[in-house]
């Protein structure tokens, strides 16, 4: 199920089970069907499944949300002071120390992590949204930027792009 498709499906299925429900239920009881109080308390059950199986999705994919959002911001607090150190840099050709090289790299890795885990519904729209808009105040930095360059030439950070950090800075849900 798709990202999209996912979201809608958990923010409306109870409405969604109890309209199934309606429409079976109301089909049985007009049809000529024998037992149809037996066939409506097994779809009674069914629906009750359905919602209790959702509900524990819901919650175990918040739960997984929570556990990845918590290490990526502790990821990105280790990385904080030495991205900012980049950043006070003056001038677009200064050469960046090794240190420096495998800090980007981290924080280059840390987001195509980010981007990954959103592309796969794991990450919520507005973190993700959150994530990028930060990722491009790092991006103004002539130096970062041309790391970034650099590093999205290899095309080995699962399709994370400057295009889709842009895209993903203006989703607003």
């Amino acid at each position: 199920m798709n990202h999209r498709t996912r979201q809608f499906f958990f923010r409306h299925y109870w409405w969604l089970a109890f309209g199934c429900a309606g429409l079976v239920i109301c089909g049985v009881h007009g049809a000529n069907v024998e037992k149809r109080w037996e066939m409506t308390a097994a779809i009674i059950g069914v629906i009750a499944s359905v919602i209790y199986f959702v509900q524990k999705q819901k919650l175990e994919e918040t739960q997984l949300f929570e556990r990845l959002f918590v290490r990526f911001n502790e990821q990105y607090s280790r990385l904080h002071e030495q991205l900012q150190q980049i950043c006070r840099q003056d001038g677009e050709e200064i050469l960046l120390s090794a240190q420096q090289a495998e800090t980007l790299d981290k924080y280059f890795n840390l987001c195509a992590e980010e981007f990954l885990f959103y592309s796969e519904g794991r990450i919520l729209t507005k973190a993700w949204s959150a994530w990028c808009r930060g990722m491009l105040i790092y991006l103004q930095n002539p130096i970062i930027a041309r790391w970034w360059q650099q590093q999205e030439t290899t095309n080995s950070h699962y399709g994370l792009t400057r295009a889709e950090i842009e895209r993903g800075a203006i989703k607003l849900t």
